[in-house]
């Protein structure tokens, strides 16, 4: 982001504003990160428990491949659950634990939500 910020010419940018503004028309910089939907929802098994500690403990079909899971399950469950991210585990993979997992599936990234829900109703 600060390579994209420093890029952004902002000699030229003040200039291409100015005259827009001349013109009755607004301009501005963004900034765009897209997101695919890559399977379909309800494809995995996720279990969730907590330890006397309070630390959550997540079983995930998903496996890491380069998407930031590891650092986005534990944050989001952290999130919905009002605990620090280095209280939650994530445990990916393992087939003895879980029913089913889906696996990465290129992009997917689906256990978040279905651990959240399954935390949620005690399961």
């Amino acid at each position: 982001m600060d390579d994209a910020i420093r890029l952004r010419r902002p000699r030229r940018v003040r200039r291409a504003r100015e005259s827009s503004e001349a013109n009755g028309k607004l301009r501005g910089l963004g900034f765009a990160n897209a997101i695919e939907r890559a399977a379909p929802p309800g494809m995995e098994t996720p279990n969730c428990a907590s330890d006397p500690s309070g630390a959550v403990t997540i079983l995930s079909g998903t496996t890491q491949q380069g998407q930031g899971q590891r650092r986005c399950t534990p944050s989001f469950c952290a999130t919905s659950f009002g605990l620090e991210p280095d209280h939650v585990r994530v445990i990916e993979g393992d087939t003895d634990r879980l029913a089913f997992g889906f696996g990465a599936g290129g992009s997917f990234l689906g256990d978040g939500g279905s651990a959240d829900d399954g935390g949620r109703q005690g399961d």
